[in-house]
């Protein structure tokens, strides 16, 4: 499965890989807490998976998650 081409996966690989998915549309993560990925709400398993690493849900759906 290509998840750089993935419509459920898209905004979550634009953030982690965006350079092998040729997708370099946002900005760097800086390390602190943030909301890169748009739809956070409508992904309640991205923050209980075990799939998913503490970076990423911090990164990725801080606020979200409880992250921040």
């Amino acid at each position: 499965m290509d998840l750089c081409r993935d419509r459920d996966f898209i905004d979550m690989m634009a953030v982690f890989c965006p350079r092998s998915c040729m997708l370099c549309t946002h900005p760097a993560p800086s390390g602190e807490c943030q909301e890169l990925i748009d739809d956070c709400a409508s992904r309640e398993q991205f923050c209980t998976t075990t799939k998913t690493s503490e970076y990423q849900k911090t990164m990725g759906c801080g606020r979200t998650c409880g992250k921040c």
